[in-house]
């Protein structure tokens, strides 16, 4: 039973975590109870079966007591004091996203997260001539930048990530979800640790009371200062549409995505390219490791630094738990090298998982966590069922070597392509109660372009750093490219039919669907298997 510990310890967690959200309390108490009673007769009897039974629940215990602190909300938190008009202070605990005002470029607004510290309350019952009470947790705050008072202009500079501010506004809970598959807000930035939000509807709302010194971190300053910097060129150098898109590509930021460029991403199930997630990662690793070759540096420091480089896209990108996700999985396999050792996948996932479970076990409740390991699982369990249809195909492929090349590579990136689509059908229709069509051929016209596209932007925008007449050559041929990815969505997105809505779907009905799709391919595999060692 404990042959693989790590994944068993895992999906034992993971199961805590569930148990305690459907029973609350009472889960901790049940486990901890099942887990003293096999414990004890493990003692008496010291056969294995009670041993690993009295581990897998102690596992399930550890899910369930996180979970349990997690999801409470501390008794200090500001959004307890919510809904009120309050003088929120505080530290920027986040890089600062600028909105844009359309066409002209300029950023109308700015939003960001807030570490509460103090809170100036009104007069209420509970206050009769109102207070300062101190407080915690982190607060989204929006930030206007711009407005006129009798006819004179108000203009606020930017804040930076650590600086301390003063915001004046209506402190409120987010909202939940206000049409079926809607985005619930609310769930959304309760598994960010983010209870509740505060906008500035003016900038004479807000005020910088000491900017960032000692107390940021060098590390995320770094980072934050690089993102901005590649937001910046893509900002000045490109089109509204193209700079969102772009945007999206290198950082996963999408702020300022048009909704109708958002629909047409949507439609064909190519959104996943502006979410910077495990495809991303992987071309990012691949670039690093090849331009430490290209400079000669040897392989293990070249995989240090990688990880390195890893470490800061983290941050860059906004710190989302997709990336987190793909890094930890990449940093599994590449320490493998370092260590020579193959990796192993169930352990790489495993291990992915389990850090992001002990961090935050509210993440298994996403869709993105779990459409994640739902396209990994099912990319690795498809690929090798589907080998044979490769090699047949590939043998009736032109002969000279370079179509040859070109033809095994489409063909490769079209199977990778149809089983991510199927790994992540079901948990789409769940989610989004719609399914798309198309996509399993807008990304194979799509996702070969993301490779030079994210080579090109990253050096455009060095360059751009040290004069944007350097970067200009690479920016148009940028400009080129995302207008051909942009046309190819647009095209695909058009018809009627790209998308089959599928209306709500129960939970047990998602589940059943994965356990035939995985546990066929794996039977399946499984008697290929022993068929080849016989």
């Amino acid at each position: 039973m404990l042959s693989r510990p790590l994944t068993l310890f895992t999906l034992a967690l993971t199961a805590g975590i569930l148990f305690s959200a459907t029973a609350g309390q009472w889960a901790v108490w049940a486990l901890l109870t099942g887990m003293a009673g096999t414990g004890g007769i493990w003692a008496l009897t010291r056969r294995d079966f009670w041993r690993n039974t009295a581990l897998f629940l102690a596992a399930g215990l550890l899910g369930a007591m996180n979970f349990g602190v997690r999801s409470r909300l501390a008794a200090d938190d500001v959004a307890q004091v919510a809904p009120n008009y309050v003088t929120l202070t505080g530290v920027v605990q986040s890089d600062v996203e600028a909105i844009d005002g359309g066409a002209d470029k300029e950023a109308r607004a700015a939003r960001l997260t807030l570490a509460a510290g103090q809170a100036d309350l009104p007069a209420s019952a509970s206050l009769p001539t109102g207070g300062t009470v101190r407080v915690g947790g982190n607060v989204e705050v929006r930030l206007a930048l711009h407005s006129k008072v009798q006819e004179t202009a108000v203009t606020q500079k930017i804040p930076r990530y650590g600086d301390t501010l003063t915001v004046r506004g209506r402190l409120e809970l987010p909202d939940g979800p206000r049409n079926p598959g809607g985005l619930d807000y609310r769930t959304y930035l309760d598994h960010q640790g983010i209870h509740s939000t505060l906008f500035a509807l003016r900038p004479e709302d807000w005020s910088v009371a000491a900017e960032s010194g000692s107390r940021a971190n060098p590390f995320l300053t770094l980072a934050y200062m690089l993102r901005q910097a590649i937001l910046r060129h893509a900002r000045a150098s490109f089109s509204p549409d193209h700079a969102a898109v772009l945007s999206g590509i290198l950082l996963g930021d999408r702020a300022n995505l048009p909704p109708a460029l958002r629909d047409d991403f949507e439609r064909t199930g190519t959104t996943h390219i502006l979410a910077t997630a495990g495809l991303h990662i992987g071309m990012v690793v691949g670039l690093m490791l090849g331009l430490f070759r290209l400079i000669r540096i040897p392989r293990k420091p070249a995989i240090l630094l990688t990880l390195l480089g890893l470490l800061l896209y983290i941050p860059m990108t906004g710190e989302r738990a997709a990336v987190t996700r793909a890094t930890l999985m990449a940093a599994v396999f590449l320490g493998g090298i370092l260590l020579e050792r193959e990796a192993y996948l169930p352990n790489a996932l495993a291990l992915a998982a389990l850090v992001l479970l002990v961090l935050n076990p509210l993440s298994l409740f996403e869709a993105g966590f779990q459409l994640s390991f739902a396209i990994v699982i099912t990319i690795a369990l498809l690929l090798p069922l589907l080998r044979p249809l490769q090699k047949s195909v590939e043998e009736e492929l032109p002969s000279p070597k370079p179509l040859r090349a070109v033809g095994r590579f489409v063909l490769n990136l079209f199977l990778i392509a149809l089983a991510a689509q199927i790994g992540s059908l079901p948990l789409v229709a769940y989610y989004f109660h719609e399914v798309s069509l198309v996509g399993v051929f807008a990304n194979l016209l799509i996702v070969p372009f993301l490779f030079p596209i994210i080579a090109l932007g990253f050096l455009a925008a060095g360059l751009g750093f040290l004069s944007p007449a350097l970067a200009a050559p690479l920016d148009k041929l940028l400009d080129f490219l995302l207008t051909y990815i942009l046309s190819v969505a647009h095209a695909f997105a058009s018809p009627t039919w790209a998308i089959y809505p599928t209306g709500e779907l129960s939970p047990v009905l998602i589940v059943a669907v994965y356990v035939v799709l995985w546990g066929g391919a794996w039977i399946i595999h499984r008697k290929a298997k022993e068929e080849h060692l016989h």
